[in-house]
């Protein structure tokens, strides 16, 4: 599925730059960096469906999740912030280790963490 996405958003792409960098009317330059910036979105979304499939191998190891979403927090709070919501960490007591992918386990973290931060947009407070 990956692959078949992957030819057609290139020529998106690839269109769009050309209409971005060709363009002198400021209205279609802007819609077409927003289209090129949408684009390498989707193309990251396309190469972390590839990413995912693939098998973890050695990955595996003990990871501290308390010591990953503060890690994360950290990483992340600043541009909460700045879109107007405060990120609080409350890890009390002691949680036991989990076996996996340190990598893949941040980015679940952060993908989460990204889709409470739109589901908060607007909400006042």
């Amino acid at each position: 599925m990956a692959h078949a996405l992957s030819n057609p958003l290139t020529a998106v792409l690839g269109f769009a730059e050309l209409i971005a960098g060709s363009t002198g009317e400021a209205r279609v330059k802007t819609d077409a960096e927003i289209i090129v910036r949408e684009a390498l979105r989707m193309r990251q979304t396309v190469e972390t469906l590839l990413e995912f499939w693939k098998p973890v191998g050695q990955g595996d190891e003990l990871v501290d999740l308390t010591e990953l979403v503060r890690e994360l927090a950290a990483a992340c709070g600043e541009k909460l912030e700045g879109r107007g919501i405060r990120l609080v960490v409350q890890a009390d007591g002691e949680m036991p280790e989990v076996r996996g992918n340190r990598h893949r386990l941040r980015q679940l973290l952060e993908h989460l963490l990204n889709n409470a931060a739109q589901a908060l947009a607007g909400v006042r407070g």
